[in-house]
């Protein structure tokens, strides 16, 4: 299911051809998933970004070799990088998703047009 798509067409725009990058001052550099009018929505797999409901801070992803809280961590300096810029961000879980298609796209329409 695509999402994304499902979004651009309810908010009438095209589906972007790339993610959005930024830079923070310490020289990092973040992709966000979707950006629209100084808004992100963030797709956060359960596995990859080491969901809190799920994983305790001393779990492993194996994949990225990073603990949980190493990748929490991340993510909130990501997070952050877009904030310092004037962005606002809106997390969507996997399991979110998959428990509940309509109720996310509902909830990123109204964070898109709040």
């Amino acid at each position: 299911y695509d999402i994304i798509g499902c979004i651009c067409k309810r908010i009438c725009i095209n589906r972007p051809t790339k993610e959005k990058y930024m830079t923070d001052k310490d020289g990092n550099h973040y992709a966000y998933d979707f950006c629209h009018n100084k808004k992100i929505i963030e797709f956060n797999g359960d596995y990859w970004h080491m969901n809190p409901k799920i994983y305790k801070a001393n779990d492993i992803n194996k994949t990225k070799k990073m603990t949980a809280q190493e990748v929490w961590d991340f993510d909130k300096r990501k997070m952050e990088c877009a904030e310092e810029r004037g962005y606002k961000v809106l997390y969507i879980w996997e399991s979110e998703y998959n428990e509940s298609r309509s109720a996310v796209i509902k909830k990123c329409m109204e964070f898109l047009t709040s």
